[in-house]
């Protein structure tokens, strides 16, 4: 018995060990075809001649050309169980035609063109309109199991900040599946990220000229393309090799923040290894997610001054929507915040020390952070926090 493999996407052979079927041979790959992806039921021999020879053959001319099509393909390895009226392949030989793209890993399935991975590509045969039928109907169903597996490798894609490996799939992808919202996101994310916002913008632009009076889609492009607008995301030439488990492990934090509540990552490495360019990409693609991203460089002199880092995150946090929300005494407790090169002198109010106020004043920034987040999911992120 030997194994059957279905070669059908970006290719039209079946595999029978070493020997190969084509659409050159027209009943025979036909009916290999068809019993290999029906494979999971008894098929009556009427049906087969049905599909085969069309309705207008006399019976005993299809059932005849049927009898020597099975004795073909018996005679090149394949097992067949069979009854008097129906017979169906032997599974156990059968391989899954989508087994080999499985095999492999996102980043490489994404190297894949758009022709290699359509669905026996230029196969078109004349032999019956139920046939025909069958066979677009066939197509669909193999193309639904590719089109998941792709969109699954988007997600992990942009887990990992692959960026380049993610435009060429979702590229790939808007030709499979020209209508997936999600699909056109995912390349327009991309786009945006290496550098090209205006070709990220004309790629929404076209999906919506091709999916007119959508109106679910047409509200989720509006939103990503105000961000698109509104973000300023630097270019990326060169990937960033060695930081996928770095950048998963950071969006799988981030996922858990909506449920779990705030989540602190803290990167530790050498210097120049490379962490403030992973926090750079981590927050240029969050940008482009619903969130407030703020970005601190801690310099030298950070250390002799209390707060010195929400001195200079303050006036952003207080433009961020639900700042407004805090409690009205917390105000005043945060216009004590003061930049290091604030020139008067700070003072403490009598009849409190300065460790309550000092706690009073965490207490008004937790306040504020805590309004700002229940708004929007805030991304905070400090460059050399060790020098606080």
């Amino acid at each position: 018995m030997r194994q059957i493999t279905l070669s059908i996407v970006g290719d039209c052979r079946i595999q029978v060990g070493e020997l190969d079927l084509t659409p050159s041979a027209t009943h025979l790959f036909a009916l290999g075809l068809y019993l290999s992806l029906e494979r999971s039921r008894w098929i009556g021999r009427q049906e087969i001649q049905y599909l085969l020879f069309g309705p207008s053959a006399k019976p005993s001319v299809a059932s005849h050309c049927l009898r020597q099509l099975l004795y073909r393909l018996r005679s090149k390895g394949l097992s067949l169980d069979e009854r008097p009226s129906a017979l169906r392949l032997n599974v156990t030989q059968l391989a899954d035609p989508l087994g080999p793209l499985v095999c492999l890993t996102p980043a490489e399935r994404a190297e894949f063109s758009v022709g290699a991975l359509r669905i026996l590509p230029n196969y078109a045969p004349t032999l019956s309109r139920e046939f025909a039928e069958w066979l677009e109907g066939a197509r669909d169903t193999i193309e639904r199991g590719l089109t998941k597996l792709l969109l699954d490798d988007i997600t992990q894609l942009r887990a990992s900040h692959a960026w380049g490996a993610l435009g060429k799939l979702s590229a790939a992808l808007r030709h499979l599946d020209p209508l997936n919202l999600a699909v056109v996101i995912a390349h327009a994310e991309s786009l945006a990220m290496m550098g090209q916002r205006d070709a990220a913008l004309q790629e929404l632009d076209s999906f919506e000229k091709d999916a007119p009076g959508r109106s679910i889609e047409t509200q989720g492009l509006a939103r990503v393309r105000a961000r698109l607008v509104k973000s300023s995301l630097p270019p990326r030439h060169t990937p960033l090799i060695g930081r996928s488990d770095c950048l998963s492990l950071l969006e799988q934090q981030w996922g858990r923040v909506t449920n779990t509540g705030a989540r602190l990552v803290t990167l530790v490495g050498p210097a120049g290894i490379g962490k403030t360019r992973v926090a750079d990409d981590f927050a240029s693609s969050t940008l482009l997610g619903a969130a407030n991203v703020l970005q601190y460089r801690c310099g030298g002199d950070g250390r002799h001054y209390p707060l010195s880092l929400f001195s200079h995150l303050l006036p952003e946090l207080l433009q961020l929507r639900g700042s407004l929300g805090i409690t009205p005494e917390h105000h005043a407790l945060l216009n004590r915040i003061r930049l290091p090169i604030h020139s008067s002198r700070a003072t403490v109010p009598r009849g409190i020390s300065r460790e309550a106020l000092r706690a009073d004043i965490v207490a008004a920034l937790l306040d504020l952070l805590e309004a700002t987040s229940s708004e929007r999911r805030l991304l905070l992120i400090v460059d050399d926090a060790h020098l606080l």
